[in-house]
């Protein structure tokens, strides 16, 4: 296939934050999850609209960014189904299933080890982060600590808006240390594609 599709996904995402990924989102071929390289965790995650930039800041905080284990050790439990029901501002209608489980799946002799948090982000189709003001209609608890004996991480989570009835996916990132080792991991799930549907005729 054609390699010109993985320029345009990571120049979306911004180069100073994901200048590679370890795997493009194909729809026609949907792995159970995703994870990307990230390279500066200093800093949020930037969105497809923040085109800023600085070479030099990355280039100094490069030696402490997080990396991606050779062994991934989260997965997500479950996927949202792939249609979901926007919720009211008088409802309680949570993404289902609820709740979305981030969860330990490498070797059970690391778990004890196992100190972090896991974040949720809003993707379109494509794996691409979305703007703030998409970020902000998806209700609910986004940074979750992991439970220090399960060592998951649940959302339960509401769709405040359809997005004109485009498919979103679902983004976590895994930040994590194991203690005796002075690295930092990181690991990024992105979900399979939903939409997000409505009773009224006219919605954003």
């Amino acid at each position: 296939g054609g390699g010109g599709g993985n320029d345009s996904l990571s120049s979306s995402i911004g180069r100073d934050r994901l200048p590679s990924l370890s795997a493009i989102i194909s729809p026609s071929s949907q792995p159970a999850h995703l994870v990307l390289s990230l390279q500066n965790h200093n800093r949020p995650l930037r969105s497809r609209d923040d085109t800023s930039s600085s070479g030099a800041a990355h280039s100094s905080s490069e030696s402490m960014s997080p990396i991606e284990p050779a062994i991934k050790l989260f997965s997500l439990h479950m996927e949202p189904r792939a249609k979901q029901r926007k919720s009211y501002q008088n409802e309680n209608r949570y993404i289902a299933p609820k709740p979305l489980t981030v969860s330990f799946t490498g070797d059970a002799h690391l778990r004890p080890r196992v100190r972090g948090t896991v974040s949720v982000f809003l993707a379109d189709n494509q794996g691409t982060l979305m703007d703030d003001a998409s970020q902000d209609m998806v209700a609910g608890k986004k940074t979750v600590v992991l439970e220090p004996n399960s060592c998951r991480g649940d959302f339960e989570l509401k769709m405040c808006g359809t997005f004109r009835g485009a498919l979103v996916r679902l983004l976590f990132e895994v930040r994590y240390e194991l203690d005796g080792d002075s690295r930092k991991y990181v690991e990024r799930i992105l979900s399979n594609a939903f939409s997000v549907y409505t009773n009224k005729k006219l919605n954003h």
